[in-house]
Parts: C-alpha cells; sequence; structure tokens
C-alpha cells in the first residue's frame, strides 16, 4: 500500500523583475503502514498559490517513470488536506479514473500525516535553512535577518537544488526510525510488493484467451493461453522502473526469460509492430483502461503530447527506446 500526503512550505527567492517572491513546495511522500519508505516521489516549486494545478503537477511528476529517478509510482491512497487545492473535481476525478483511493484527512488531525510533518521538519534543517533567503522556521528564528534582501537563488536553481538534494543526500541518507536509507526501504519494499498494472495487463490477456482471441506473443508470435503467457515489460524494469500500460506486453515464458533485461533491437521492434499495435488496440484500447493508457503514454514518451493513434505512439516508443540504448548502453535482444 502507498498512500501519500500532501503539504507546502514557504521559501523567499530572487528574482530579477520582483526581487523577491514566495514560492510553495509541495510534497508527496509514499508509504506502507508502519514500514514507510520516507521516499518523495512527487513535488513541485513555483511562485503560484497553492491550487489544484500544483497538485496535480506533483502527482503527475509522482507517476510518470523517469530512466533517471527510481522512486516514481502510482499511490494506492492520496490523503489530502480540506483545502479547495486538494478537495475538488479534477483532482477527484483523477484519482477514480487511476484507481487512487482518495481520502480527506479529518480536520485538526495532525497525526494522520505525522511522517508529513516530520519530513518537512528534515527538509529544513537539512536544506532551507541552509540557504540564502531562508525565511527561518518562524520570525523569532529569522531575528533580524533579512530573507528578502539575502535572496540569492532564482526559481530554477531552487528546483535544481531540490531535486539534486532528494537524489543525493534525502533518500541516501540513514533514516533513525528505518534504521535504512529511504532508498534502501523503497527497495526492499518494491520487492515486497508486486507492480499492480501487471495483474490488469494479464487479465485483459486471459480475457482475451478465454473469448477465443488469437493472442500471440509480441515477440515470437507464439500463440499464448493460461499456462504460458506472461507480461513482459518491453523497456526492461531493471533499468527503467516503468509499468504505463503501453510498456506492458503480451509474452510467452520463454521468450520473456530469453529477454530477460535486455532491450529489443530496432529491427525487432520494427518486426514486432502488428502485434504490438493489435494488442494496444485489442487488449487496452477496447476497455476501461483506454484513458489511463493515453494519459500515461503522452506523459512518458519524448514528442507524445499531441497522440492521435497508434501508429504514432509506437514511432514515439522507438524513439524512446534510442533514448535508453544511448543513454545506458543497454545489451540489445535481437
Amino acid at each position: 500500500m502507498f498512500p501519500s500526503a500532501v503539504h507546502f512550505r514557504t521559501f523567499r527567492t530572487f528574482d530579477p523583475a520582483n526581487k523577491s517572491a514566495r514560492s510553495f513546495l509541495l510534497g508527496r511522500i509514499p508509504s506502507r503502514r508502519r514500514t514507510a519508505s520516507r521516499c518523495v516521489i512527487g513535488w513541485d516549486i513555483s511562485f503560484s498559490h497553492p491550487s489544484a494545478p500544483k497538485t496535480l503537477r506533483a502527482l503527475c511528476q509522482a507517476m510518470v517513470a523517469s530512466p533517471d529517478v527510481e522512486t516514481r509510482a502510482v499511490p494506492e491512497t492520496l490523503i489530502v488536506d480540506n483545502g479547495k487545492e486538494f478537495v475538488n473535481t479534477n483532482m477527484m476525478s483523477l484519482s477514480k479514473d487511476i484507481s487512487i483511493l482518495y481520502r480527506q484527512a479529518s480536520p485538526r488531525a495532525p497525526d494522520q500525516k505525522a511522517f508529513v510533518e516530520r519530513v518537512f521538519h528534515t527538509f529544513n534543517q537539512q536544506f532551507f535553512h541552509a540557504l540564502p533567503g531562508t525565511t527561518k522556521s518562524s520570525p523569532a528564528h529569522r531575528g533580524d535577518y533579512n530573507s528578502g534582501a539575502e535572496a540569492a537563488i532564482n526559481i530554477f536553481d531552487l528546483r535544481r537544488l531540490f531535486g539534486q538534494y532528494l537524489s543525493e543526500v534525502y533518500h541516501y541518507g540513514k533514516h533513525s526510525t528505518l534504521e535504512c536509507s529511504p532508498i534502501e526501504k523503497w527497495r526492499e519494499l518494491g520487492r515486497q510488493v508486486p507492480p499492480r498494472t501487471l495483474t490488469e495487463a494479464r487479465k485483459l490477456a486471459l480475457a482475451l484467451i478465454e473469448s477465443n482471441a488469437d493472442l500471440r506473443c509480441v515477440w515470437t508470435a507464439g500463440k499464448l493461453n493460461d499456462t504460458n503467457l506472461v507480461i513482459d515489460h518491453c523497456f526492461p524494469w531493471s533499468r527503467w522502473r516503468n509499468n504505463d500500460l503501453w510498456n506492458l506486453l503480451p509474452a510467452t515464458e520463454k521468450a520473456n526469460n530469453s529477454k530477460s533485461d535486455k532491450l529489443p533491437s530496432a529491427p525487432l521492434m520494427e518486426s514486432s509492430k502488428p502485434a504490438i499495435t493489435r494488442w494496444w488496440q485489442e487488449g487496452y484500447l477496447q476497455s476501461p483502461l483506454s484513458e489511463r493508457f493515453w494519459v500515461q503514454a503522452k506523459a512518458a514518451l519524448p514528442f507524445s503530447e499531441q497522440l492521435s493513434d497508434v501508429d504514432e505512439l509506437f514511432n514515439a516508443m522507438c524513439l524512446q527506446r534510442a533514448v535508453l540504448r544511448k543513454n545506458q548502453r543497454l545489451e540489445e535482444w535481437r
């Protein structure tokens, strides 16, 4: 179970056009009851006040897989405050569409998000209060420190520095309660909890088999049945932790074992295009998961904002394959 919570913090930044401005940080922290990872999976820093768009930006960042960021996930539960930036039709509709349990915290019950309060205390002590322009935790702590005059970091540098702090310091520092680092706990929980979208993809494939559809392995064209069917990550999970529907393909167990953590070669991708696009159309696009399929594809793949059909999607997928091949030097499967 990966519940999340949301919270805001302020920091004064330097802006050439406006001397200094107040920015807001929205953090999302996945956890499991009693065994929280404490990792941050999505966040937003901007000049705008708390709002639904800010919340949605952080949520989208949390769910969009990135080859450079390990800590990405679709939360099972979203625990939110009662402000309009959280309790609104857009947030509720999105949560429903992607099967997130949406729960409002009880008023004046900080214990329901206690781990969020603690992690922001850590952020303040380790990061924000060490930067020029900090507003400190209160006027008493700030004293005669002039935050506006001392502000020397623009919004772009603040985002970059905070992302670097998360990935290089916070996630790898030993946590006193966990007795290990947040990233170590994240990996441990990842081994315990199977990716939930694999189950959905498998159910769709089995439904096609049971309806006597001629479902074939996308790689070998071998006929699939309920005993040899596996769901394969087109781009290997071990190198790019992406559970988006478009990346989950039906294959035989033998082909999946042979492919292992290799990247499909460009010629293999091209020869498999009819089988892949057919699976997308028959497996996902004719199911209740159709909207989620397109949302995930447009968020994760390059040049995909205006995707309109599976051929364009396949081309974007091949571009992503080339990026992974170049950046990670993955061994190819032919």
